[in-house]
């Protein structure tokens, strides 16, 4: 466990330096757009494409990665639908609990994360990455309009998940790799920079978000925890636990993603969706927070449960 907290803690370092510029007004509210863009438009679009066309994929890899991450996705999905009228009348926060649960921090942190440990799983977290953002812009947004807006918009929905820039950067590399499009040197080498410099930028702006966006109680941070709990730790156990006993084998990567913290995007569509935004901006700290701890205890798992 501690070899693998060492692993990922140089990511959690410059997370915590971003924190520390905002407080030394270094840093602030501007900072987060521009690095947002620059990592949803530029940097991880690179990243994907990149690591897609670097090597031949196993197009069974990407039917593999299809199916684990989309069983995990869509069986909370199900739980969340079965429960959520127990848990709240509102729609509001039925919407918010939903798009928190479902957005996970699975590209802008899982990918890095994953390849620090092992640069082999860079295709797979990739794939995996896109298979969550499909469905959570697809069939997560569709029903969190039924739950916010009097009339869904099923045609933005469309229009937005074509238009997705990590979804097109897979497709595309997909594409060049399946038809065995040699991209020259001296163009493959610069994306490749690109993806490169988008891991640091994206933890820097995780710790200026953090900053900017502080708990106003501890009473604030109740539901945060519980949230953070279902998570980083039942949900993803649930699954490894399901896909042990379907297949006697699993797969890193995906449970790892799985147990990602609370993404950015939420806080994004707060105003579109009208969502709590104070419940989602405390649930990014705590489950970031916490997830230094949680994800060494998600791999060790795995590595147990693959040894038995």
């Amino acid at each position: 466990m501690l070899i693998i907290f060492l692993q990922i803690l140089p990511l959690f370092i410059i997370i915590t330096f971003g924190w520390l510029l905002t407080k030394f007004n270094v840093a602030n509210q501007s900072w987060l757009k521009p690095i947002g863009d620059f990592a949803l438009y530029i940097g991880f679009p690179a990243l994907i494409f990149g690591n897609l066309t670097v090597s031949k994929i196993d197009f069974n890899l990407v039917g593999d990665s299809f199916f684990r991450y989309s069983s995990l996705l869509l069986g909370v999905l199900f739980i969340f639908l079965l429960l959520i009228n127990f848990i709240t009348k509102s729609k509001t926060l039925k919407a918010t609990y939903l798009i928190s649960l479902l957005f996970g921090n699975a590209a802008f942190l899982g990918i890095p994360l994953l390849v620090s440990i092992d640069s082999s799983l860079s295709q797979i977290s990739s794939l995996n990455a896109a298979v969550m953002l499909f469905w959570v812009f697809s069939i997560g947004l569709f029903i969190v309009e039924r739950y916010t807006l009097e009339q869904p918009n099923t045609f933005r929905i469309l229009k937005n998940l074509i238009k997705n820039p990590l979804l097109l950067s897979v497709l595309f590399g997909f594409l060049f790799n399946f038809l065995e499009i040699r991209i020259p040197e001296f163009i493959h080498l610069p994306i490749e920079m690109l993806g490169y410099a988008v891991s640091p930028m994206v933890m820097l702006m995780i710790g200026v978000f953090i900053a900017i966006h502080p708990p106003k109680s501890p009473k604030d941070l109740k539901l945060p925890l519980v949230y953070s709990f279902f998570k980083l730790l039942f949900f993803p156990f649930l699954g490894l636990i399901t896909f042990y006993f379907l297949s006697k084998e699993i797969e890193i990567s995906a449970i790892t993603q799985f147990a990602m913290p609370a993404a950015i995007t939420p806080f994004v569509l707060a105003e579109r969706y009208r969502l709590n935004k104070e419940f989602i901006c405390n649930s990014i700290i705590v489950s970031t927070i916490l997830s230094l701890i949680t994800i060494p205890i998600v791999i060790n798992l795995i590595d147990y449960f693959n040894q038995i």
